[in-house]
């Protein structure tokens, strides 16, 4: 085997169906608490979480993805440096995650809240290929159609 390499595992999380899956129930219920606890726009701190905090700071989001701390040790630093900026649902949230080991997952997270925003809006994404580009009168009939066809507003 001479310079080919072996793939045991996904390169990134977004790979693995499993851990997509995961990912995707925890977006799901933040959302859902956010919901039940009167919290009108939740995926704005976590996008400012993870787009502007970890993406900013490669070492701390190693500190709190990885595994050079344990669970003890990550609570304690999203005490002290998280929960002085954040409101207490969201804390709570980051809680969740480390005590369930699930913290490397906040990224993936992040990206499946706008898909479980749009689901629970009853609208889904649609990939449509034509033979040429539409224009916006035959785009507006196809979404129609489909609307009318699947139930849902489909996003193109």
């Amino acid at each position: 085997m001479s310079g080919q390499r072996v793939m045991t595992r996904p390169e990134n999380v977004m790979q693995d169906p499993g851990a997509v899956a995961v990912a995707g129930l925890y977006a799901r219920s933040y959302l859902a608490a956010a919901r039940v606890n009167g919290i009108e726009r939740p995926e704005e701190e976590l996008a400012s979480f993870v787009d502007d905090v970890l993406a900013s700071d490669q070492r701390f989001a190693d500190l709190l993805c990885g595994d050079f701390l344990n669970r003890d040790e990550k609570l304690a630093i999203v005490q002290r440096v998280i929960a002085p900026q954040a409101t207490p649902f969201f804390v709570n949230f980051l809680q969740v995650l480390i005590r369930h080991g699930r913290f490397g997952l906040i990224r993936s997270i992040r990206q499946l809240l706008e898909r479980a925003q749009e689901e629970l809006a009853g609208r889904r994404r649609v990939s449509v290929r034509t033979a040429r580009a539409l224009s916006d009168r035959s785009r507006g009939r196809l979404q129609e159609q489909l609307r009318k066809t699947f139930g849902f507003e489909p996003i193109l």
